[in-house]
């Protein structure tokens, strides 16, 4: 662990240095993510509760007196209910409690007897810390917004950690190994530091990109849904698509057959008539200067665009043969009327 003094000056400097990279892009669940980890990086490196036999290194059989003073050689202070604990633990049950639920529950209860007080009383603690866990994660993935398809996903592995952790803490034996090296394992501080670890990853795994074409794996792909295309911030509905189309089509529509009457006025009229061949035999000059210019012609050839007609040397070139391919599909799509058809006699 380290020093208040220490974790503030550090969450200071890196809050500072978030809020500059983030100045111009900051989300309300971006500072809710960041307060979460700024307060379980708290619980572990500051607050994370005591243990007087890993704190002093002394082994879970150490005589109370020996444990005593290895503890007040570390330089923290005896107060009474630190001196009601030691004299506590001058029972091999109480540590063998003490193990199993921590520094907190033992040295607090003075009332608890029998091991089911001890673990009633060490119940609420880890119980309201899941139960705040599950209200953020569900901040996190509320319905309508981009994460909301791993709601079920980050409840689920919360509810089955609870689950886990109750069920580890209540029946794992506990036994002492003189070959190894801790003698014992701290199991209520084992659990603890593991559910903050999964406190502390959880939401950033829920929180960042997708990883691309996850879901085609055959296991992960049941455990992470799809995401639901309508929380996508380019999402556009079938009503809203459909009311587009119609907009299109009414814009389209009138405009076709103002075209179709407006080159039957124009082919009836001299002087529109005249008037529409000079104008495109003006288009045409230009255009066929244009192509004939070398630094076109070249120009086109380095982008990949060449418009040489085909002959016996060499093919057509790519604009000119993507632009027959276009109309003949436009052709095709759209066959000219059966009244320019004539009969054959």
């Amino acid at each position: 662990m380290i020093s208040l003094p220490l974790f503030i000056s550090l969450a200071t400097c890196t809050t500072t240095g978030w809020l500059y990279l983030s100045r111009n892009r900051l989300k309300p669940t971006q500072i809710l993510l960041f307060i979460h980890t700024i307060y379980i990086a708290y619980q572990i490196l500051v607050a994370f509760p005591a243990n007087v036999f890993t704190d002093s290194s002394s082994a879970l059989n150490v005589p109370s007196d020996v444990l005593r003073a290895r503890y007040m050689r570390t330089g923290r202070t005896l107060d009474a209910e630190l001196d009601g604990l030691f004299t506590k633990l001058g029972s091999f049950d109480l540590r063998i409690l003490y193990v199993q639920f921590g520094h907190d529950v033992v040295a607090g209860c003075d009332y608890c007897q029998s091991f089911w007080d001890f673990a009633l009383l060490a119940l609420p603690r880890p119980l309201l810390s899941y139960v705040r866990e599950i209200a953020f994660i569900g901040a996190l993935t509320l319905p309508g917004t981009p994460r909301s398809h791993l709601r079920a996903l980050g409840l689920g592995i919360l509810m089955l950690s609870a689950l886990a952790e109750a069920y580890f803490t209540l029946t794992t034996p506990i036994a002492l190994s003189p070959t190894e090296k801790p003698l014992i394992t701290m199991w209520h501080d084992f659990f603890l530091f593991l559910r903050l670890t999964l406190f502390l990853i959880l939401p950033f795994l829920l929180y960042l990109p997708r990883i691309p074409y996850i879901h085609r794996l055959p296991i992960i792909s049941n455990v992470v849904p799809l995401p639901d295309p309508k929380t996508h911030p380019n999402y556009i509905s079938p009503g809203q698509q459909l009311e587009s189309i119609q907009r299109t089509l009414d814009h389209l529509l009138p405009s076709i057959h103002l075209l179709k009457y407006t080159r039957a006025a124009i082919m009836r009229l001299p002087t529109m008539r005249e008037r529409a061949s000079a104008w495109w035999a003006a288009e045409k000059m230009e255009g066929d200067e244009g192509l004939a210019d070398p630094a076109v012609q070249k120009a086109g050839k380095g982008m990949g665009l060449g418009y040489e007609k085909s002959s016996a040397e060499q093919e057509a070139g790519v604009l000119r043969q993507n632009a027959r391919k276009g109309l003949e599909s436009l052709m095709a799509s759209a066959p000219p009327s059966q009244h320019w058809f004539t009969e054959q006699s």
